[in-house]
């Protein structure tokens, strides 16, 4: 058996072809379908929370948390679509690769670092008030409500101190095209580290996503608890509950993008670089799931937020009828205007 034969990616595409490093016209348009339409949507639900925020359905820490989360989940995203996911497709990959090295392209690679910490961040904060709130709604509240801009402001701090040296990083496009890519060009979108910090990224990254993991499953688990012992003895609001489901929702779509890390990080350390690459195979999916899916998840456990969608579908219905309306409209006044008249009959 030859080197290429015992490449795991190569032998696994025998059976499923369709699992490659790069992306065909095929898996491009389908992930473009589904940017134009989650997207959208995630805005609609967005801006309608934010309209709505002084309404007492919507005045609470959660869901400005919830709004804060929704526009780094969108940006995020599309900051991956244009530098991971198009860079899968070769013709894109060869177009838009190989770039020489800049510090305003470190900004953009600092910032897909910051949004995926601050993300994280933001799950484990909504764990904590579910539990205070659940526990002690009126005190939780409170607390949460007085300090929630001050924690933001902490948290965004906080998620850009592991990676600030990606600032000064020159980050660039650079092509690969090898046996795992079945000699077909991807662009892969990387950096220059400085000196002295080439694997503080990478260690920093994996203590950060087991600390943050490990602590916001431990507060979603104290959560349920305090959900069972509340309603034991007291009345607890159904609206909470799903509230607090929709935080379980949020840590297990984060998965996704913990768990393509490990695999790229550990893959990377193997003889056979499979594992990597294949990583570059999941991972447009995993962003999906990470950034679009608590839309969904919001839509599914909220019937309010449901009626902002329902509402802004039903607005553009009337507003399509009434331009359809008024162009008929428009129509006969001007056919009436332009007819040529009648010849009167002379008597």
């Amino acid at each position: 058996m030859n080197e290429t034969e015992e490449i795991l990616i190569l032998r696994i595409q025998k059976f499923f072809p369709f699992v490659t490093a790069y992306l065909t016209i095929a898996s491009l348009v389908y992930h473009f379908l589904i940017a134009i339409i989650m997207c959208p949507l995630y805005a609609v639900i967005i801006i309608g929370i934010f309209k709505r925020r002084h309404t007492s359905e919507f005045n609470s820490v959660f869901f400005k948390t919830a709004i804060i989360s929704g526009v780094i989940d969108l940006l995020f995203f599309l900051d991956h679509f244009i530098t991971g996911t198009c860079a899968l497709y070769p013709p894109l990959a060869s177009l838009i690769a190989p770039t020489t090295p800049t510090i305003w392209l470190g900004t953009v690679f600092f910032f897909g670092y910051w949004c995926a910490y601050t993300l994280d961040l933001l799950a484990l904060y909504i764990s904590v008030n579910r539990f205070f709130v659940i526990l002690s709604p009126i005190r939780g509240n409170i607390i949460f409500d007085r300090t929630f801009y001050y924690v933001m402001v902490f948290l965004a701090c906080l998620a850009a101190a592991p990676n600030w040296f990606h600032i000064v990083s020159p980050a660039f496009f650079t092509i690969q095209c090898n046996n795992y890519t079945n000699n077909i060009p991807i662009a892969t979108f990387t950096n220059i580290p400085i000196e002295g910090y080439e694997k503080t990224a990478t260690n920093n990254s994996v203590m950060i996503l087991v600390a943050l993991s490990s602590t916001t499953l431990v507060m979603n688990l104290m959560t349920f608890g305090a959900i069972i012992y509340r309603i034991r003895g007291q009345h607890i609001i159904k609206m909470e509950i799903k509230l607090a489901i929709y935080s379980i929702f949020l840590f297990v779509s984060q998965q996704s993008y913990t768990c393509l890390f490990y695999t790229g990080y550990f893959g990377g350390n193997l003889p056979d670089m499979s594992i990597s690459y294949f990583a570059k195979v999941i991972k447009p999916w995993a962003y999906v799931i990470f950034c679009l899916t608590p839309a969904i998840s919001l839509m599914c456990l909220s019937k309010n937020v449901r009626s902002i969608v329902i509402e802004f579908v039903k607005e553009g219905k009337i507003e399509s009828i009434n331009k359809i309306g008024t162009t008929t409209q428009i129509k006969t006044i001007k056919q009436i205007a332009t007819a040529s008249p009648r010849r009167l009959n002379v008597v």
